[in-house]
């Protein structure tokens, strides 16, 4: 995947991911199927060519490179989300 390629709506699903520790669970809130959160996640590992989560008791846990790279990646996203808020602001 090029660069000029990248979704940004694959950030928001491993930031859901992380979050909830499941892939059913995300693909539920995001109103999405099971498949669809399975090949974004997908396409974010060849993106980091890293793992990002693994099935473990029963729950997906992030890989080190995951826990690493969360809090930037939900710094993005909320001075994203800010920066649109911000322009529509009503006067």
């Amino acid at each position: 995947m090029k660069r000029n390629d990248i979704d940004l709506n694959l950030f928001k699903v491993f930031q859901v991911i992380y979050r909830l520790h499941s892939i059913s669970k995300s693909a539920k809130e995001l109103h999405v199927s099971q498949p669809t959160i399975s090949k974004t996640l997908n396409k974010l590992r060849e993106l980091f060519d890293d793992p990002l989560f693994v099935f473990s008791s029963k729950e997906m846990q992030p890989t080190e490179f995951a826990q690493k790279i969360f809090a930037s990646v939900s710094n993005g996203l909320d001075l994203l989300e800010n920066t649109i808020h911000e322009n529509r602001q009503f006067n």
